[in-house]
Formats: C-alpha cells, structure tokens, sequence
C-alpha cells in the first residue's frame, strides 16, 4: 500500500460490514460521523498506541513477529478495500469476506493486543492462514525458498511480462510478424538473447514494476567460487544493498511505524477525524525530544515500504522471517541440534497457524465455494478430524509429515519416464469421454 492508498483510506472510511459504518464502541459519545480533533496525546482513544505498548524488545523470533504484524495491516486494509469496490472472485478464493466478517473485531484487538499472534486470533475465530498475504508463506515451499530451479508456470509467466511489456510499448513496430502483427516468435527471433529484465527496462517500464524474481540459468558443473562470485555479480548493486542492510527493526521501534499504521487505520476507519500533528510523535515515538517533522515524514515513508509487499525492505523482511520459519521446522525435526531453541519455541507457540501445516480454512473455503467439486478437501478434513492430527501439538505434526513425505518417495519412485506413460495412459482411457474432471487430490494428507 502506497502512501495514495494510506491517504485513500477515508474512500472506504464509511463502509463496514454489511455496508454499515465501523464503530469501535457503540457507547462512545463521540460519534464517528462527526468531525472531531485529538488534541492531547492523554486522549483515552489514542493512548492504546504508545510505542511502549507494542514489546517486540520481548520477542525471541523478531522477524516473524514483524512479519507477521505487517501482513496483517496488509491484508485488512486489502479487506476494507475489495468490500468498498466489491468482492470479485479472486477475493472470495483469497479469503478476504472471511476477514471483512471480523474488521470490528480486528481493529478492537490491534486496540488491546497491539502485537497479534495466533492465539490472539483465535479469540475472534481468525488464524495466520485467513490472511492472503501470510497463507501462502506458510503452505508454499517456493516462499521459503529464494534460490531455486524455476518451475515451467514461473519461465511462462516471465515470457510474457516480456511479451506484453514490448506489446504495448512504441518498441511493437520492430518485431511485425509475416501478417504486419507483434508475434511472440518475432519477439525470440529479434531479442532472444536480450534478458526480460532489460526488454522490460527499454520498453519504458518503471523500475518498481518490474517484478522482482530473475530467472538465473546455472552450470552446476562450475567450481563453486564462480558460482558465487557472478552470482553476486548478477545483483544489481541497489537492490544488494537494500536488501543485505537487513529489516530496520530499531528504526521501526523509534519511530513508531506500526503504532503509526494502527493509529492512522482506526482514525480513518472508525474516528474520521484529525490528530494534531504534534500529539502524533508523543504517542508513537519512542523518544519525542528527537521526533521532529523530518522524522515524521520518515515515518510515514517507513509505514509505506512496509505496507507495500513489493518493496525491498518487505522483502529484506519476509526472507529474515523465511530463516526464522525454517530454524524452528529444523528444531521440530532435530531439538538437540538446533542453537536456539528459545526463538524456535516461540515461532511454533506464537507465529505458526494452530493447524499448520494443514490450511484448514482453505480447505474449508473451497468445500463451500464449490460443495460439489471438493470432494478431495473433505476427504482430508473428515481425515484430520477422524485421525486426532489436529490435536497433536505442532513440532509433532511437522515431523509426521517428514516421515510421511519420506515414505511417500520410498513407495512412488516415479521416474519422468513413468509419468510419461501414465499420462498417454490416461489420454487413453479419456477417448470418447467429452469433459473429464482432473484428480486434484494430494498423495497424502499434507496440504500444500
């Protein structure tokens, strides 16, 4: 979210659930549809946001934390948004109904919680994977992994960034095509050896546009040394910078950025009025004597790369929390070995979803969408609950899915060859038939 989308929030600031207006306490004699001004930092409606109410200084698994804080002001403000313009289907799969159901409940416990983690959530019938942004960082192996061969989805989609980056740029008159039109073969013929990067960069698009992933290609038969050495080169020197500096979780604590974020949401969405500027920095920051109008612009520039899950310093973020999430499933599989088991201890207790690594609300959604298509999600819902998973903690959870995934391998060693024939063998059997329904269910009951 752009600081236009902070500064667009009073758009939807008259939108609730059910089309009626948010309300933090209907008792308040303050009434939100009234102009009204905060001109004390003692104002009992905004002392919940002091920085000191918000003890990340307490938390063993600091990225994770953030991370996780930050997804969800991502995601409720997506809510209020998708509710304003309607919810197309898209948002429906995502789950963003399902958290518009619960925006007075949220806002209330951000108001008493401040740092909400899934128990908190639990309380108002809300997990880690209810929200878009955190789903699938938790159920997707290629979130966590940032070095990684690319799948064939991903070398399609990176084609045609190139394709429609060029196709409506002036650069489409180079590569006419034997009828007079931009063709995709005409665009291999002409810059083949041009990287989508640079295609995308001549063709006029904004740096900040161009997605973020590169498709490396890779000699695994090169000495090591060189490997890293021009993979390091490969990085554009900018981007290295911003993302090896690291989350600025100091800065985010001085300056109060989500405190900020906080402050701002339930002003526009529930107060509707003003907060004197100067109340601001006494109730956020952590020291007011050196918060001056430089340092508040600061923070809403912070608040801003934060809400944007496209930024480097997002990013710098999610990959700290990808390194937390990945020490504490190592520790759930080997205790002895891990160097700090405090931090693992409270990933598992506090930042993983209560059902992990089963999406239950997922899984759930779909059955309800398309009752008579999800016939695999019930199967694995009627396991979980039939079979006590879900009652088990979850470290011991993580290491049956280890054992299962093991023996799952052990059993189908299928070679490309195999799954060849047992797609022509498929084909086969499909002749004749007009529409054939796809077999979506997994090969255990570990949800992806």
């Amino acid at each position: 979210m752009t600081k236009s989308a902070i500064e667009g929030l009073p758009a939807f600031a008259d939108v609730g659930v059910n089309g009626s207006l948010i309300s933090m306490d209907p008792s308040d004699k303050h009434s939100p549809n009234k102009t009204q001004k905060i001109r004390s930092e003692h104002d009992s409606r905004i002392t919940c946001y002091r920085w000191s109410n918000y003890p990340f200084r307490d938390c063993q698994s600091k990225a994770l934390a953030w991370f996780v804080q930050f997804a969800i002001r991502i995601d409720l403000a997506r809510a209020v948004d998708c509710l304003r313009r309607g919810n197309g289907f898209s948002a429906v799969i995502a789950g963003y109904p399902e958290i518009q159901r619960k925006i007075p409940e949220l806002i209330t416990l951000i108001r008493e919680r401040h740092i909400l983690d899934e128990s908190a959530l639990a309380t108002i019938g809300l997990s880690l994977f209810h929200f878009p942004t955190l789903a699938p960082f938790y159920g997707s192996t290629s979130t966590q992994a940032f070095v990684r061969e690319a799948s064939i989805g991903e070398l399609k989609a990176e084609l045609e960034n190139a394709y429609r980056a060029v196709a409506a740029s002036a650069l489409e008159e180079l590569f006419p095509d034997e009828n007079g039109d931009f063709s995709l073969p005409a665009l291999h013929t002409v810059w083949g050896s041009k990287t989508s990067t640079a295609i995308q960069r001549e063709a006029g698009i904004a740096e900040d546009k161009i997605p973020r992933e590169r498709l490396l290609v890779v000699d695994l038969t090169a000495p090591v040394t060189v490997l890293t050495s021009q993979f390091l080169a490969c990085l554009e020197r900018v981007a290295k910078q911003k993302i090896s500096a690291g989350p600025g979780y100091a800065d985010w604590e001085d300056l109060g950025v989500l405190p900020y974020i906080d402050l701002e949401f339930w002003r526009l969405m529930s107060f509707r009025g003003t907060v004197a500027k100067r109340v601001v920095p006494r109730v956020i920051c952590r020291d007011t004597l050196l918060y001056t109008a430089e340092n508040v612009e600061t923070t809403l520039n912070r608040a801003n790369k934060m809400l944007d899950t496209s930024s480097h310093a997002f990013c710098a973020l999610q990959a700290a929390a990808s390194t937390e999430f990945n020490a504490a499933i190592d520790f759930a599989l080997n205790p002895e070995q891990c160097h700090n088991g405090g931090a693992a201890k409270e990933a598992l207790a506090r930042w993983f979803p209560r059902t992990y690594p089963h999406d239950v609300p997922r899984l759930e959604r779909l059955c309800r969408i398309f009752p008579d298509e999800s016939t695999a999600q019930q199967e694995i819902l009627e396991s979980l609950e039939q079979d006590g998973e879900l009652d088990l903690d979850i470290a011991e959870r993580i290491r049956r899915r280890k054992v299962a995934d093991q023996a799952l391998k052990e059993d189908h060693p299928y070679s490309w060859q195999e799954i060849a024939t047992m797609v022509r063998e498929a084909r086969s059997s499909a002749e004749g038939v007009s529409e054939v329904a796809p077999d979506y269910r997994p090969r255990s009951c570990s949800v992806a």
